[in-house]
């Protein structure tokens, strides 16, 4: 039953109810039976409304339960909705970055602690140190050597490379000493706070910093002269907050 319907009804009753109990017209000829005739049919009358009233009344509760539980279920609905087209746009947002190389198993994606994720490239040709800068930094805006800043994101890269280093034996990063004699990631501007130097290393032979994989697990580093070595780029990309739920 429509609100408009349940309206009218009430507004039928109100006029029958004003009719009943209007003041009669005095009749001095009217009987006693006549008048408890009158009451009982006002009695069986007011019975009637206040049944239908009880009736209306439980029929607005239904309505409302129904029209809650309506929008209860649309709420619902809308939300699963969302997070599906949620997740989906972060999977395609995965796929295109992963795409964009040359071949999409060379770029890993390392999700950050804050809204970015840090994706790697792994480039299989040799080159030197800075044809192989300029070709990270040429590729993509915001790409440059990798810049190894973290244990987490060194047992990272060293997982990646395991897998992927094909014949490649040493990799480029950005590290290289400054014209001070320090040690810095040229990427970033930023000195080596984190370190995985082999025994003896640095031992000053050279000025730019390989990972290399001599020793089981890609896990040192070396100083040395510039050569031709496949390299590691690095990039930034940011997500929606809801791709990191």
């Amino acid at each position: 039953m429509t609100v408009e319907r349940v309206l009218w009804y009430a507004l039928v009753m109100c006029v029958t109810y004003r009719r009943l109990t209007a003041q009669p017209t005095v009749d001095t000829c009217s009987t006693d039976d006549d008048n408890n005739h009158q009451v009982q049919r006002m009695e069986r009358m007011m019975s009637t409304i206040q049944t239908i009233s009880e009736r209306q009344m439980s029929l607005m509760e239904q309505m409302v339960s129904k029209q809650q539980a309506l929008n209860q279920q649309e709420q619902t609905t809308s939300g699963r909705q969302t997070s599906l087209m949620e997740q989906i746009h972060c999977t395609l947002l995965s796929i295109d970055e992963r795409g964009k190389g040359s071949n999409p198993e060379d770029v890993r994606c390392r999700q950050r602690h804050d809204d970015k994720q840090t994706c790697y490239r792994i480039v299989r040709e040799a080159m030197n140190w800075e044809a192989a800068r300029a070709y990270c930094r040429s590729y993509r805006d915001g790409m440059d050597l990798v810049s190894i800043e973290s244990a987490e994101e060194h047992a990272f890269l060293a997982s990646y490379i395991t897998y992927l280093h094909g014949s490649c034996v040493e990799f480029h990063t950005s590290g290289r000493k400054d014209a001070n004699g320090v040690w810095k990631w040229m990427a970033t501007g930023q000195p080596f706070h984190f370190t995985s130097w082999a025994s003896g290393q640095p031992d000053n032979t050279g000025h730019y910093c390989y990972i290399w994989n001599r020793r089981p697990g890609w896990n040192t580093w070396d100083d040395y002269k510039d050569a031709n070595r496949c390299f590691l780029c690095e990039y930034d990309i940011a997500l929606p907050t809801y791709c990191h739920k």
